[in-house]
């Protein structure tokens, strides 16, 4: 297949869903040689905050020299970042090579997932780049999440974990840690975000495992943010800049260094130079991310859980105040919705709702927009085309700023849409 044929074959196999559970993913591996247990790896589960931690530890590790594979879902401005090879994506004839070559093995009593296929066609692509380390994260989960089948695992991480994907994972926070906790594997460090709610799990699970556990603990962190980036402290790191005003990212660039000295203290040569310039350097796009093309002021963030846009808010209010917004939202109706808006409202002036398209999963603009009138005195309108919805945003808004959140699935057209505005 070309990359083209490749694309609308995975495009076809969407409505298979997500799938739990590690057969189906283990024989697909074993037809192609395991090509998992060929390369190290980090891996990665939690709920908020994966790509932010997987992007920093891309940017020092490569920038140390190292040749680093990447995996992270879901792609959000291009259908290749979801596999990287030193913070590139893979080529679209890589791609396609790598995802014809995994297909090639399934047959009647073998169907995979998409996912499933991506993830088997990511450890190929490892293994043929001869990378020295894989940043592995899970897509949903973590004890059966498809990526939890690698043998060569140098350290587990666990990023902030919250509600979130429960018909999968569980109804209570406990029981989606202990789902997280899956991924820690024996004799492996980990490094995990403090909770009280849940770190009790995390503490057990790595006793079963005697795994060391390494605590980021908020206490510890110290930040103070700009108006174009952010500086923080963490334990021995002092005055780390980031290329960002997220005060959330804080958080998520502790955890890295987290995992840097746990890397360190296994040799890995990561100098305090290149460490700051790898994290100063790092890009993670729709995470606080502010477009400012000819004054007109768009944020983006995919903030679609309430401890996402907890957080995002949070960031909000320590740049701008009570400065208020019009906000595009759009949201999956499987989100919790009120959880979401409980935060994002108090930063609204209006809100226009939008959708993504072709995405069963999407709120209807017009059910969303009907949802938040019946919580919330606020002007609402909406416009289920996002090049549409983004124009009646920006003529709305004047001298404000524009915030798009809600979910990631739409920020992709939303900020082509921004540009395209601005060349009227």
């Amino acid at each position: 297949m070309n990359y083209m044929e490749t694309t609308e074959y995975l495009d076809s196999l969407n409505g298979l869903g997500s799938r739990p559970g590690l057969e189906n993913i283990s024989e697909l591996l074993t037809r192609l040689g395991n090509p998992q247990n060929k390369v190290r790896a980090v891996h990665i589960a939690g709920t908020n905050g994966k790509g932010s931690v997987g992007a920093f530890l891309t940017s020092v590790l490569t920038m140390a020299g190292y040749r680093i594979g990447r995996y992270c879902s879901p792609a959000v401005f291009d259908p290749l970042e979801t596999i990287s090879f030193n913070g590139v994506n893979i080529r679209e004839d890589d791609f396609a090579r790598v995802i014809t070559d995994t297909v090639s093995v399934c047959d009647e009593n073998l169907c995979p997932t998409r996912f499933e296929i991506e993830t088997a066609a990511a450890f190929m692509f490892f293994d043929r780049m001869k990378c020295d380390i894989a940043i592995v994260e899970c897509g949903m989960g973590g004890e059966l999440d498809a990526t939890n089948v690698m043998s060569d695992v140098i350290c587990s991480v666990i990023t902030p974990v919250s509600m979130d994907h429960m018909s999968f994972l569980g109804d209570t926070i406990e029981k989606i840690a202990e789902c997280k906790a899956g991924i820690i594997k024996p004799g492996v460090d980990v490094a995990a975000y403090k909770d009280e709610r849940y770190s009790s799990v995390l503490t057990e699970r790595a006793m079963q495992t005697q795994s060391d556990i390494y605590y980021i603990d908020d206490e510890n962190i110290i930040c103070n943010t700009g108006n174009n980036e952010l500086v923080f402290s963490y334990r021995g790191y002092k005055d780390i800049r980031l290329n960002t005003p997220a005060a959330y990212q804080a958080v998520n660039g502790a955890i890295a260094l987290e995992v840097v000295d746990r890397l360190r203290n296994k040799g890995y040569n990561l100098t305090d130079d290149i460490i700051r310039a790898g994290m100063y350097n790092m890009k993670w796009p729709g995470r606080f991310e502010i477009l400012n093309d000819n004054k007109k002021m768009l944020i983006l963030d995919g903030a679609h859980n309430p401890a996402g846009a907890a957080a995002f808010a949070d960031s909000y209010h320590r740049l701008y105040g009570d400065e208020k917004s019009v906000i595009i939202l759009a949201m999956f109706k499987d989100k919790d919705t009120r959880g979401v808006l409980e935060h994002i409202m108090p930063l609204a002036d209006s809100v226009i709702t939008t959708m993504a398209p072709d995405n069963p999963r999407s709120f209807p603009a017009k059910d969303l927009a009907e949802y938040i009138k019946k919580y919330y005195d606020i002007e609402v309108g909406y416009e289920a085309d996002i090049y549409k919805a983004v124009s009646h945003a920006f003529d709305m808004a004047g001298e404000n700023k524009v915030i798009a959140c809600g979910s990631l699935a739409h920020l992709a057209l939303v900020k082509e849409a921004y540009r395209k505005y601005g060349q009227r």
